[in-house]
C-alpha cells in the first residue's frame, strides 16, 4: 500500500506531551501511527537545519517510506485500536506480531511488524517525533502535501520532566541533557541565537537550569519562526490546553486535520485522564497532576532563571511570564 495523501506531522520538544497527545489522535479508527520512525531509522540530515538548507528529495524519499517502518518502536506503542483498515483477522494479526517481535528481541532477533492495511481506505499516516524538532521547515519544505501539529509545553513543565527523567534514569544517553554542547553549537547557528549574540562560552558559564531554558527557549522559538511560513497547514497547541480541555483541543485538531469525530476517541480521552496519578511514560494519567508537577519540584530561584531567560521571547505570546 502506497502512503496516504493525508500525512500529519505532530512534533514536540522531549516531555511535551507528544506520546499521550499522539495517542489520542492514533485511537482515530482512520489513523495510521508511526511513533518516532525518525529516531529508529535516521533521517541524513542535519539536526537542526537553518532556513537556507533544503533537502527535499531526502524528505520527499524519507516520508514516502514512513509507512514501510515497521519496527517495535514505530508500531508497537499500546494502546492498541480497532481500526477501519483492519478486521478481526488482521488487528489480532498485528498485536500478535508485537509481542512476538519483542520476545525475538530478547534474544537478539529483530522480526518486522506484520501489518496489513485495507488498500480501499481513506487513511491519515500520523508520524509522531521528538527527534526533528529543529528539521520542521525543512521537512514542511519537502513534503508540502503534510500538516504539522507542534506541541509546546511550559518551560518549567518541560525542564523539571527531563530533569526527572535523567534523575531517574529513564533516557538511554549517557550525556546530561544540559551537558549536550554539540546540539547547543548547532542551536547556535539558528536566528534565535544569533538574535540573542549567545556564544557557547556564554552557555558554558550558566548551569545547568539556565542552559535546558535556553535548549528551550531556541528549539521551541526556532520551531515557531519556521511555522510561521507554512501557517496554513500548521497548529500550534499547548500541552496545557490539553491537559485543561483535551475533549475541545482534539475536536480543534481533528478539524484541522480534516479528521471526522469518532465515538472511540472520545472513550480513550475519557479512560486515558481517569487516573487519578502520574506516570512518567504512561498515557493514563491525570493530566492536572501532570501538568502542574513542576510547582512542587523546581526551586523558587530556578524558576526565576528559568522566565528571566524566555522572558521577551517569541514564545511569550504562549506563555506570559
Amino acid at each position: 500500500m502506497q502512503s496516504p495523501n493525508n500525512t500529519l506531522l505532530l512534533f514536540g520538544m522531549p516531555r511535551s506531551g507528544t506520546t499521550w497527545l499522539a495517542k489520542m489522535i492514533d485511537s482515530h479508527p482512520d489513523v495510521i501511527y508511526r511513533h518516532e520512525p525518525d529516531s529508529e531509522k535516521k533521517i541524513p540530515i542535519p539536526l537542526i537545519t537553518q532556513s537556507n538548507e533544503r533537502y527535499d528529495e531526502i524528505v520527499g524519499e524519507y516520508g514516502r517510506g514512513i509507512l514501510n517502518l515497521r519496527t517495535i518502536k514505530t508500531c508497537g506503542k499500546a494502546p492498541f485500536f480497532n481500526k477501519s483498515y483492519f478486521n478481526p483477522f488482521t488487528a489480532s494479526l498485528l498485536v500478535g506480531s508485537v509481542y512476538l517481535a519483542k520476545l525475538a528481541k530478547r534474544a537478539n532477533v529483530s522480526i518486522k511488524i506484520i501489518e496489513h492495511l485495507a488498500s480501499d481506505k481513506d487513511l491519515c499516516l500520523l508520524w509522531k517525533s521528538i527527534e526533528s524538532v529543529g528539521r520542521i521547515e525543512t521537512i514542511m519544505a519537502g513534503m508540502p502535501e503534510c500538516k504539522m501539529i507542534y506541541i509546546i509545553r511550559h518551560p518549567c513543565g518541560q525542564i523539571a520532566s527531563v530533569l526527572n527523567g535523567e534523575k531517574s534514569r529513564y533516557f538511554s544517553s549517557a550525556i546530561q541533557t544540559a551537558d549536550d554542547f554539540g546540539v547547543f553549537e548547532r542551536l547556535l547557528d539558528t536566528d534565535a541565537a544569533k538574535q540573542r549574540n549567545l556564544t557557547l562560552d556564554q552557555l558554558k558559564s550558566c548551569t545547568p537550569i539556565q542552559r535546558l531554558a535556553y535548549r528551550w527557549l531556541l528549539y521551541n522559538e526556532h520551531a515557531l519562526n519556521s511555522l510561521k511560513k507554512y501557517a496554513d497547514r500548521s497548529f500550534v497547541v499547548r500541552y496545557e490546553d490539553v491537559c485543561e480541555k483535551p475533549l475541545d483541543m482534539l475536536k480543534d485538531i481533528f478539524d484541522f486535520s480534516e479528521l471526522v469525530w469518532h465515538s472511540q476517541v472520545e472513550t480513550f480521552i475519557n479512560n486515558s485522564i481517569s487516573e487519578d496519578s502520574y506516570n512518567y511514560y504512561s498515557v493514563y494519567k491525570n493530566p492536572r497532576i501532570a501538568m502542574n508537577k513542576w510547582k512542587e519540584e523546581l526551586t523558587r530561584q530556578e524558576v526565576d532563571d528559568i522566565y528571566n531567560i524566555i522572558a521577551n521571547s517569541l514564545c511569550h505570546d504562549y506563555y506570559k511570564f
